[in-house]
């Protein structure tokens, strides 16, 4: 959730006290294991460019929130 509300893997990462290198490798891997896209990239600069979370991701959330 840490992506959504920051709009930057990086910052996320940061958020949650964790490297930009193990929260990317992290979310690659669940990726690869899960099969579905978890992350979009917004290519630009400035402002417009950032990370931010799919639709599958968001469901992946919601589903393991309720358990």
């Amino acid at each position: 959730m840490a992506i959504a509300e920051t709009g930057s893997l990086s910052r996320g990462a940061q958020k949650v006290g964790r490297s930009y290198r193990h929260a990317w490798g992290y979310l690659r891997r669940a990726e690869s294991v899960l099969g579905i896209p978890l992350l979009t990239v917004r290519h630009g600069k400035g402002m417009s460019r950032g990370t931010g979370l799919t639709e599958a991701a968001f469901a992946l959330m919601d589903t393991l929130s309720h358990d």
